[in-house]
This record gives C-alpha cells, sequence and structure tokens, in this order.
C-alpha cells in the first residue's frame, strides 16, 4: 500500500472527503487530486499535517510501519495537543528524565 493509499483509506475510515480534508489542513484540491491520480506526491508538510489530523506517525504514512520511538513521542504529543484542545479522552502518562 502506497502513502496516498493509506491516506484515502484513512480518509474513508472516518468518512472524511477530499473537501473537507483540504479545508481543515489547508492543502489545495487540486494536489489531492494529483496525488489520487498518481502525478504527484504528498509534500513532507502534507504528510506532517496529514499525520497529526488522522493522529498516526508519519512512519506509517509512509512506510506503513511504526517506529517505536517515533510512536512514543508523538503519543505524547497527541496527547499534549488533546488537552490544549479540550479532550476529555486524554490518557496519563509518566515519563522520567534523565540527565
Amino acid at each position: 500500500m502506497s502513502t496516498v493509499e493509506r491516506i484515502i483509506a484513512l480518509m474513508d475510515k472516518q468518512g472524511i472527503n477530499g473537501k473537507v480534508l483540504t479545508t481543515e489542513l489547508g492543502i489545495s484540491s487540486s494536489s489531492v487530486t494529483e496525488w489520487k491520480k498518481g502525478k504527484a506526491k504528498p509534500s513532507v508538510e502534507a504528510i506532517v499535517k496529514i499525520a497529526q489530523y488522522f493522529q498516526v506517525t508519519t512512519d506509517w504514512l509512509l512506510t506503513g510501519e511504526e517506529n517505536s520511538k517515533y510512536s512514543a513521542a508523538q503519543s505524547i504529543n497527541n496527547g499534549v495537543g488533546a488537552i490544549v484542545n479540550g479532550s476529555n479522552s486524554v490518557k496519563c502518562m509518566s515519563l522520567t528524565l534523565m540527565e
């Protein structure tokens, strides 16, 4: 499965069409059309925005596999984002920082 196929699968799974995605993320609709036609690939900026929007890692979008170190950092980042955005479904995490 390609990056674009994973993006489309996420959109389908969450019932989001291209117009909603482009409006929410500030990506041009022509870009999404070009991705779907195979004439272009998403930019790094678009990949990051899409990963954050769907709460998946950029590694997963690009390769279909998770990178455990990044996944942990992404989980923390998603938790902080949820707190900032007022989500009631934040899981508690504990970190120990070593000097």
